[in-house]
């Protein structure tokens, strides 16, 4: 019942080879609360949140009617029980036993420990305040005297010359002591020494040679030049190039070392070739693969027409078949009786 004479459904509208007159609809999933394992089609109504949830009977939130675990477990932090509340606290201040700092409680000393919950006896130096952040100007402003941090810290700290008459003055609040009023250079075995100058701006020149940027010998680290600069001729420098220029004392890039094909439209085209030695072949296309039923021997290039199973390709005819990879030209399209001593011989039937 429901099949054919091929054991196939006779319905089966989802293809799933489950006759339709047997399908049976419901929850597929697994993992899901709902689930039916005698379910052939699902029907989308897989629920996931009933019977997820804690499963671990240690933890705070632990739910006996979950099945699945769902990562929800909270477990109590160490010290505390599940509603947040110390194990041990024996002095009552709200802080269990095993977190208890000892220290300076009294924020006018020196010593106060703001993490302190327990006064040790500690406190002894008293707090003198001020600004304490060396990002501040108040910081260095103030004589460093200070030793508790007052919160008067406000102006962020500049560095630099505050005499207005230096060379590099500039408007800032703390003074580095870095005025100067001449600056040169001021090292005595360079070209350009000014013994004048109280500051050296760095443009000492202590090298001589081609300054010519433009030079075959130009050098990038004189400052002085000492009249040897060379012009550049430019050209393949290395003897042993098919192109190399005797003439030339800078490599432009244009050395070439290897000879081949350098058409390439050839079959044979080296890219890496840049001088051509005659040897380039046409290139011939065809099916390369002498398994193929369609290999051309001449041909050098697969141009990727092999077949190797003929028959009907066309979907839509009786005589398809799935496995041929070029048509014949014999599909058939017209079924019937094909014996020609029969009642209903058709003559135009092929299948």
């Amino acid at each position: 019942t429901y099949y054919d004479c091929d054991n196939n459904c006779i319905n089966d509208i989802d293809g799933d080879g489950t006759c339709d007159e047997l399908e049976v609809t419901g929850c597929m999933t697994p993992n899901a609360c709902n689930y039916d394992s005698a379910a052939t089609d699902d029907d989308g109504t897989c629920e996931f949140e009933t019977c997820y949830g804690c499963t671990d009977s240690t933890a705070c939130n632990y739910d006996s009617t979950s099945i699945y675990e769902n990562g929800s477990c909270t477990y109590p932090v160490t010290y505390y029980d599940c509603d947040n509340n110390c194990l041990l606290d024996s002095d009552g201040d709200g802080v269990c036993d095993e977190l208890e700092v000892a220290g300076c409680t009294d924020s006018a000393y020196l010593e106060y420990d703001i993490t302190a919950t327990d006064d040790d006896g500690s406190c002894i130096v008293i707090a003198l305040p001020g600004c304490m952040n060396n990002v501040y100007a108040e910081y260095y402003n103030q004589g460093f005297t200070a030793n508790t941090d007052d919160g008067s810290c406000s102006q962020i700290a500049t560095f630099g010359c505050t005499d207005s008459s230096a060379v590099n003055y500039v408007e800032v609040n703390v003074n580095d002591g870095s005025c100067y009023y001449n600056p040169g250079c001021t090292d005595s075995s360079a070209f350009n020494y000014d013994a004048s100058s109280d500051y050296d701006d760095g443009s000492c020149c202590l090298i001589s040679g081609c300054t010519d940027a433009m030079a075959f010998n130009y050098n990038t680290s004189a400052c002085h030049d000492d009249g040897s600069c060379i012009a550049v001729s430019l050209g393949c420098i290395d003897t042993t190039a098919f192109n190399y220029d005797s003439s030339a004392n800078t490599d432009n890039g244009t050395c070439c070392f290897v000879d081949g094909c350098i058409d390439p439209a050839a079959f044979n085209y080296d890219s890496d070739a840049c001088y051509d030695d005659g040897s380039c072949i046409a290139v011939s296309l065809g099916c390369t693969d002498s398994l193929a039923l369609n290999y051309d021997s001449t041909a050098n290039t697969d141009d990727n027409t092999c077949y190797y199973n003929p028959g009907c390709t066309d979907t839509s005819a009786l005589n398809y078949d799935i496995n041929a990879d070029f048509n014949d030209g014999n599909c058939c399209y017209v079924g019937g009786c094909m014996d020609s001593t029969a009642f209903n011989y058709d003559s135009d039937a092929c299948y």
